[in-house]
């Protein structure tokens, strides 16, 4: 993150910027950049998953690391994933798409906290977040019904 990245005969070096790196506990996002505390953040739990493919870890900091060149640039202006930063985007080296598709990435991104069962059908249902009221299997009962009360089977901490 210490090097030099040039853009339409601009250069941008985040750390000689001000700009700060860090990781995050994140599991729905790999990457995100704030403008006003100059900080870029990648999500430490995916980071960890994808050792082996560096690769696509280094174009997600460098689609960050746009992300801050581009507001450099065009300050309130930038446009988030527009023509101006995937312009930048491109320039980096890296995609300039707003999301990774599974398919299309080598990331794993495979991370469920909880993993939540039906009795009945046993029908999986991983989740990120624990369900906050009782839920029943969608696919035993389009309604609710209390005889298909999902059943918390996994929880990773």
């Amino acid at each position: 993150m210490n090097d030099d990245y040039t853009f339409a005969g601009r250069t941008f070096n985040p750390v000689k910027n001000g700009w700060r790196f860090k990781f995050d506990k994140a599991i729905l996002r790999l990457g995100y950049c704030s403008y006003m505390n100059k900080t870029i953040s990648l999500s430490q739990l995916m980071c960890e998953k994808n050792l082996d493919n560096w690769k696509d870890v280094r174009d997600i900091l460098l689609h960050e690391i746009s992300h801050a060149f581009s507001y450099k640039l065009h300050g309130r202006n930038h446009d988030t994933h527009g023509p101006k930063f995937k312009a930048i985007a491109k320039t980096l080296g890296c995609v300039p798409d707003a999301s990774v598709k599974k398919d299309t990435s080598g990331l794993n991104l495979e991370y469920h906290r909880y993993v939540y069962e039906c009795p009945v059908c046993k029908k999986k249902y991983p989740k990120h977040r624990k369900y906050r009221v009782s839920r029943s299997c969608g696919k035993c009962d389009s309604n609710f019904n209390p005889k298909y009360i999902l059943q918390l089977t996994t929880h990773e901490s």
